[in-house]
């Protein structure tokens, strides 16, 4: 039985009483929410007109005895102002804890990844890549750093070891989550930088009482990623407080790329090389450089461990089957505690505490490094003594390249909440420490193995060779990488939130106001031998820097009418690394009959730049270049114009600005018939200003089309015109905008003794994905090009029956192309 609510109307206060509501919270939140909404609206409409409300949406209207509580006004995602929870001017998704249940899925990555408006699916644990133990969520395919990422309404500090580009979803516990928000709008003046292509709300459990065990099991129909999982929650009361506690297990298998069909080595017809696939031309080839060109096979060659020779464009070389040895996801073991506590000083006046630890250990394997050797023309061992020659060449007798990464997250807040003078309050400090080690063991040091290629110590044309000699130089070509990643966030602010003394038709004027301050320091720092470029299969420069940030921001709900609403919402962000940023936001909600409600809102947003942007170290490099200004200065034409190498510098830019945005959104609800309820949603978002590495190329050519080069860049010449150095680092060049519209549809059917099923389709389309890389570049759309599907639809039935629930949960994802071949659409 659930508790009485009172409503308030304009007049007097009318009690309305819901029983039997047991059976609406087996149901998804997403249409008891929906259920909710409207059957309040239509509740309270009714009574305020002295009609009694029976039966609409809910299972009646229960006894006077049964106790009565006010209906609480709480803060939603999409709005710092406490309000009654109802359908918003804001487009939000959510998933409730009995879907994380129903769907079986062991994380809150997994979750997330299959949400439609997970638009171009998102970063995951993968081998191969500086990124491997990480998850992340992309909304409308925007990027992960223009997806905002919350916690119990509050940002969640992005992960150090993306460079600060995303947060890291691994580290969040699974058996702590109470529901997900998804807002699907832009977001900025509510909540700053990176609320741009969405919003992520992951809401915590604080009142849970009793004592829940679960287990996982997964067993895929391939080999590998097989999971278990365990959780361990326990929650209830103390005197005036309330506590909840989870521990969280969960471990699951390396993915082999042998192992899935999509990934397997493809021998091909054994004779051309590009029939193949999950096969490399790294095997050990000679190349002919400085002669004739060609390519040669020198040495073993033959399978298992070589893939035989091939013909490469006419040109006989000796592959290797990398695909046969690396993997395409981690092992992955996360572990996890958190707790909530909270404590009711009096009846105005509750503090909290949050404290989550986490453990995340990750391991990658990839094949054996690949090198482009050169041979000294009077190196021993050398088979064409006289000639220099190069060696497209695979250390396979190291074995393959292991890293291993283990993070770390320790998260604490404390806060006081409650009301003072008719204020609602929340005052918070926040400290969190993200820590990553990672370890990659069986590369190779460049200078040392050029060395023992030079002293004929290293067998180059047979690596499996057991000389002594041979073996002694493997041990000092090999080398250990590291990398140490760490980032200290501290944060604090408050929040105030009530109702104007002055009214309009439809009430009071909402408000919210509040301040918050961040304090951020981060670094990334690579071994020494990978910051000189001295090692064989990996690469990676340093970065460290810190970061101050203000932000003061104020909100208004005016009830224009009874069924008229306008928002209004502004906020400044300060940063201490590149400046400030406004961002405002007007919204309207329109409920012209009580099943349809309408809504718009458009705001600017904006995103500051990545810690990776600004601070990565800058690495020399040496590319072939067009001069074309050189080139004109002499009299030579654009055609013969040669190839010359310059010097450049490549990284961050302490120099950049911020991202900026302005999007649109149009939606409407509606209700045709009880328990029937559509949704319709339109977005438009264009981004400026897009962060972008330049190509030493590109700053030539924007000097020939007398295109201003980007702050931070320089092309630095002596008298002559001859350069001396590029300086080609990230740079606010791009744009992107973005369309579509989403469509759910969920209907409530009631089966009598059978309980009720809920079938569910939710339908997220993108119009257009326009994006112009540089000022110079044409526009192009990328819908439906590698990794970007115009269509994601997710299908879901489910059955409640007494104290049993079934479901079925389907994804489609429309087809790609991946020219020359493409992808056919799929479910899964």
């Amino acid at each position: 039985m659930h508790p009485m609510r009172v409503f308030y109307c304009p007049l007097r206060p009318v009690e309305v009483t819901i029983t039997n509501s047991i059976a609406l919270t087996k149901f998804s939140r997403r249409n008891v929410m929906f259920n909710k909404r409207k059957t309040l609206s239509a509740a309270i409409h009714l009574a305020c007109s002295g009609v009694v409300a029976t039966g609409i949406l809910l299972s009646g209207m229960a006894s006077a005895e049964e106790e009565a509580v006010k209906l609480e006004k709480e803060e939603v995602t999409g709005s710092h102002i406490k309000q009654i929870d109802i359908e918003g001017a804001s487009p939000v998704a959510v998933i409730s804890r009995e879907d994380i249940e129903l769907s079986g899925l062991q994380s809150v990555a997994d979750v997330l990844r299959q949400t439609p408006y997970n638009s171009f699916g998102s970063f995951r644990e993968t081998s191969g890549n500086t990124f491997q133990s990480q998850s992340l969520v992309d909304l409308r395919g925007l990027g992960s750093s223009r997806t905002l990422v919350l916690i119990n309404g509050r940002r969640a500090p992005a992960s150090p070891v993306t460079g600060g580009t995303g947060v890291d979803l691994n580290i969040l516990p699974l058996a702590a989550v109470e529901r997900i928000e998804i807002l699907k709008d832009s977001a900025s003046a509510i909540y700053g930088s990176e609320a741009i292509g969405g919003v992520v709300n992951i809401i915590l459990r604080k009142d849970y009482e009793g004592v829940e065990v679960a287990a996982t099991i997964e067993r895929p129909n391939l080999d590998g990623g097989d999971a278990n999982g365990g959780s361990f929650a326990a929650g209830g009361s103390y005197g005036k407080g309330n506590y909840i506690f989870t521990l969280e297990q969960r471990n699951k298998d390396i993915i082999y790329s042998r192992d899935r069909p999509w990934s397997k080595v493809n021998y091909g017809d054994g004779q051309d090389y590009l029939t193949t696939e999950g096969i490399s031309i790294f095997g050990n080839t000679v190349y002919h450089a400085f002669t004739d060109g060609r390519f040669e096979v020198k040495g073993p060659c033959e399978p298992p461990v070589y893939s035989g020779v091939y013909d490469y464009f006419g040109e006989k070389v000796c592959t290797y089957p990398y695909a046969n040895v690396s993997a395409e996801t981690n092992d992955i073991k996360r572990s996890n505690a958190f707790l909530y506590l909270d404590y009711e000083v009096n009846n105005d006046t509750t503090i909290y505490a949050q404290n989550l630890i986490s453990r995340v250990e990750s391991f990658g394997r990839y094949a054996p490094a690949v090198g482009f050797m050169f041979v000294d023309a009077d190196a021993p061992g050398n088979p064409y003594p006289g000639e220099p020659i190069f060696m497209l060449h695979r250390f396979a007798a190291f074995g393959p390249r292991d890293d291993t990464a283990t993070n770390w997250q320790w998260d604490t807040t404390l806060g006081v909440k409650g009301t003072l003078w008719d204020v609602d309050y929340d005052v918070f400090a926040r400290y969190n420490l993200y820590d990553s080690d990672i370890i990659g063991r069986n590369y190779i040091l460049d200078s040392q193995a050029s060395q023992e290629v030079l002293e004929g110590n290293y067998n180059f044309l047979d690596p499996f060779s057991q000389d002594p000699n041979h073996l002694a130089a493997m041990e000092r070509m090999r080398h250990d990488t590291s990398r140490d990643v760490q980032n200290k966030y501290f944060n604090m602010g408050f929040n105030l939130t009530g109702e104007m003394p002055v009214e309009l038709a439809g009430g009071g004027i909402g408000w919210a106001a509040g301040y918050e301050y961040r304090d951020e320091d981060y670094q990334d720092i690579y071994d020494a031998e990978r910051r000189a470029s001295n090692v064989i299969g990996s690469s990676g420069g340093s970065s460290a820097g810190d970061r101050q940030q203000w932000a003061a921001y104020a909100e208004f709900l005016f009830p224009v009418m009874d069924n008229l609403e306008l928002s209004a919402a502004l906020r400044y962000d300060d940063y201490s690394d590149f400046g400030g940023e406004t961002s405002p936001q007007l919204k309207l909600r329109w409920q012209p009959i009580d099943s349809l409600v309408l809504r718009a809102s458009w705001s600017e947003g904006f995103r500051a730049p990545a810690m990776i942007d600004l601070y990565a170290a800058g690495a020399e490099d040496h590319p072939f270049v067009k001069d074309w200004t050189k080139c004109e200065l002499n009299g030579i034409s654009p055609d013969q114009c040669p190839n010359e190498q310059v010097t450049a510098l490549e990284g961050g830019n302490p120099d950049l600005e911020a991202e900026t945005s302005d999007s649109w959104n149009l939606g409407a609800v509606w209700e045709p018939v009880q328990d029937l309820v559509l949704e319709g949603n339109y977005y438009n978002i264009k981004l400026d200003n897009v962060v972008q590495s330049i190509t030493p190329q590109t700053l030539l050519n924007f000097e020939r089309d007398g295109i201003p080069l980007p702050s931070g860049t320089s092309i630095d010449r002596d008298a002559n015109g001859n350069i001396i150095l590029l300086k080609s680092v990230t740079a606010n060049v791009a744009t992107r905008e973005v369309s579509g519209f989403d469509i759910n549809a969920h209907y409530l059917w009631d089966i009598g003794e059978w309980g009720a099923l809920k079938p569910e389709i939710t339908w997220a389309h993108i119009n257009e994905y326009l994006y112009q890389g540089t000022p110079d570049a044409k526009k192009v759309d990328l819908i439906g090009d590698w990794a970007q599907p115009q269509d994601r639809v997710q299908g879901v039935v489910r059955w409640d029956v007494k104290d049993f629930t079934v479901g079925w949960i389907i994804n489609w994802t429309a087809s790609m192309d991946a020219s020359p071949n493409s992808i056919d659409s799929y479910t899964q």
